[in-house]
């Protein structure tokens, strides 16, 4: 669809003319990567470069302030819709029954948060979120064999981090007087393919993650569960 990193970048103007809300699922972010015959960079880079270079583009993203809640008080520990196929939606409540990762992700306090204020806004939710006592997680959950590649994951818990009421969501969660910073972050599998593009030269996605201060925490299954560590570059 693109050939030449000018097409790219053509493409990613149009775009942000309409606003940055979508961005995630336009098929610039989510085809499968490749590298642009002209320029030989990947294409993921070049949406990179370009976030890079107008950051004042996430502006576009307003923040919804949620009427009812954050918390959903039917989240009781049991899992209701158990004929999902949702591979993800059985590993988030898993992962909520565990609740304890005390040397990553913390305390794992919900999944799918909503985030409209009226339905059919298109918000979309959160997958999960955590709390480690100083730092309150929105964590977007990614199955071990899932095909996104890594600049779709970061837009997107980038998205929903500037769309959610941060203020209204700790006090939801911790009551009034919490005080956290809120941090949007990766939840992916260790050897995923998002695991090995983490691991690749990609200098402006690694460049926008940190400016943009996305964490990123690996998932292992073991016997008894799943462990999980924070994802540290080399």
């Amino acid at each position: 669809m693109w050939s030449t990193k000018n097409e790219v970048l053509q493409t990613l103007h149009d775009i942000k003319q309409n606003g940055m809300q979508r961005l995630y699922r336009e098929d610039v972010v989510t085809q499968k990567d490749i590298i642009i015959p002209d320029s030989g960079e990947l294409r993921t880079e070049i949406v990179a470069e370009f976030l890079l270079s107008y950051p004042e583009s996430f502006e576009t993203i307003h923040r919804i302030t949620r009427r009812k809640s954050y918390v959903t008080s039917t989240h009781n520990g049991v899992f209701r819709n158990t004929a999902s196929n949702r591979v993800e939606e059985h590993i988030a409540y898993e992962l909520r029954n565990i609740q304890h990762f005390p040397d990553s992700l913390g305390e794992v306090l919900d999944y799918q948060i909503p985030l409209n204020s009226v339905r059919g806004d298109g918000a979309g939710a959160i997958d999960l979120i955590s709390d480690d006592g100083s730092t309150l997680y929105l964590l977007e959950l990614k199955r071990w064999d899932a095909k996104d590649t890594l600049l779709r994951c970061v837009l997107e818990i980038l998205t929903y981090w500037l769309l959610v009421d941060r203020d209204k969501l700790v006090r939801d969660f911790l009551g009034s007087r919490a005080i956290r910073i809120v941090v949007p972050a990766l939840l992916i599998f260790s050897e995923s393919q998002q695991h090995q593009e983490l691991d690749a030269h990609r200098p402006h996605l690694a460049a926008l993650m940190d400016a943009c201060d996305v964490r990123v925490f690996l998932l292992e299954r073991t016997r008894d569960g799943y462990n999980c560590r924070e994802y540290k570059r080399v």
